[in-house]
């Protein structure tokens, strides 16, 4: 088993990930395709295999089989928003909470030696 390489694209709003490969015994070769399908909570895993000649290529057998199937607008993967830069109003809020628990941390030790 020989692995090609993986590619991922973004089709009629459905992220695939393709995973190709090639078997090879003896005189027999075969190409093939797995394609993942995201979801919400996983994937639908979808693979081909084509025979040296074969009648279809792999990628029309792979479209015809994605085209039939339909994810429910709640189960469909949902790529997630890119992350945003540090604000001016978050550094702030983390300096005071920061302080707080300083000072709150001098408070207990006081208290501790003021016991003793």
């Amino acid at each position: 088993m020989t692995y090609k390489g993986t590619e991922s694209k973004k089709l009629d709003g459905y992220c695939h990930v393709y995973t190709l490969s090639s078997i090879v015994k003896d005189s027999v070769a075969l190409e093939c395709v797995q394609d993942l399908l995201l979801t919400k909570f996983g994937y639908v895993s979808l693979s081909g295999y084509q025979k040296e000649g074969g009648k279809y290529a792999l990628s029309e057998l792979l479209d015809v089989m994605t085209r039939n199937i339909q994810i429910q607008q709640p189960y469909k993967y949902v790529e997630s928003a890119p992350k945003q830069h540090i604000t001016c109003v978050q550094v702030m809020v983390s300096v005071c909470i920061g302080l707080l628990v300083y000072i709150i941390i001098i408070l207990f030790s006081k208290r501790k030696k003021n016991k003793k």
